[in-house]
């Protein structure tokens, strides 16, 4: 018989004993903690979520943005131009004459866009599932609101304006104001590239040819804005005095008689009416005899230089310049 050693046993005993309480250890850990219902992380989601909506004030009303919209659209190229100065690209927008490489921009500076036609077809903007709509039309609002948040940002008096709204609308506002300004420094610098080709006291006209209509435009609009109202150059003698634009006649432009005239024909590259009307015009003694015409300072502007949008007034400051700078 044998006898069984005593110290063994109890050695034994006391091993399973600890590994039984290394198994409950190891299996409370596995399991979920429970769920924290208190009244204080109730309150703290809530918090949290109302951080992520804000509401716009725009010219519709009051709309509501929950968190940040990744799918932006815009119904107007304008607007896109806006997105762009501040460094974003739309996730899709309407056309420019049926496309989206507009023609003051690098052409890929809308690639990857969705090009909504130039005029937007509601059910398309249904499938795209946008997360916010931003347009210019407050007609058409109640329509939009029911695909997404719309935001309406119709045309101002005030581009840089309008361009510090959009900033509110995508959380932009320090780049939209870092934009304006540095294109106060580009008008600056122009002022002086200028300076050295322009004579002072030499007057400036920016004409528009429309079909039987010639347009003159006054210090606060697109244009004509840059010329005398950013670069300070001199308007011809009663161009001070338009608000806007007035309709004038052939035979009144030698009271204005200036020495520099800037020229847009027509609402596109293809108006072959108001070309036909610029022909006849130039070929009379009226337009023979301006000032502009005999020394060969008549500068061609682009129809797209007519709208108040942060790229076109950017890119018609750089024509302004190579005009008025360069030398034959």
């Amino acid at each position: 018989m044998y006898k069984i050693n005593s110290d063994r046993s109890s050695s034994s005993r006391l091993s399973v004993i600890l590994s039984l309480l290394l198994l409950l250890i190891l299996l409370s850990g596995c399991t979920s903690p429970k769920e924290d219902n208190s009244v204080d992380s109730i309150k703290e989601a809530a918090s949290a979520n109302t951080a992520q909506q804000r509401v716009i004030e725009h010219a519709a009303g009051l709309t509501t943005i929950v968190g940040k919209p990744e799918k932006i659209v815009v119904l107007d190229y304008r607007l896109a131009d806006q997105m762009l100065a501040l460094g974003i690209k739309p996730y899709a927008s309407t056309t420019y004459i049926g496309s989206l490489e507009l023609p003051y921009l690098d052409n890929d500076a809308l690639s990857g866009v969705i090009p909504l036609g130039d005029s937007v077809n509601l059910e398309a903007l249904v499938e795209i599932e946008p997360d916010l709509i931003i347009s210019r039309d407050s007609k058409i609002n109640d329509d939009l609101s029911k695909i997404a948040p719309t935001v309406i940002l119709e045309n101002s008096d005030d581009w840089r304006a309008s361009l510090i709204k959009m900033g509110v609308v995508l959380q932009k506002e320090e780049e939209a104001q870092q934009w304006i300004e540095q294109y106060e420094q580009k008008l600056d610098d122009a002022r002086k590239l200028i300076a050295a080709h322009v004579k002072p006291g030499e007057t400036f006209m920016y004409l528009r040819i429309q079909p039987k209509i010639i347009r003159l435009y006054g210090p606060n609009h697109g244009f004509a804005e840059i010329l005398f109202s950013g670069l300070k150059l001199t308007p011809a003698p009663g161009i001070e005095s338009i608000d806007k634009a007035e309709q004038i006649s052939l035979e009144s432009l030698p009271s204005f008689n200036p020495d520099h005239l800037f020229l847009e024909v027509g609402n596109s590259e293809e108006d072959l009416e108001a070309q036909t009307d610029l022909e006849m015009y130039a070929a009379t003694s009226v337009w023979k005899n301006l000032t502009a015409v005999k020394a060969g300072q008549v500068y061609s502007v682009p129809h797209w230089t007519i709208s108040d949008y942060p790229l076109i007034k950017e890119n018609s400051l750089n024509l302004i310049v190579n005009e008025l700078t360069s030398v034959e």
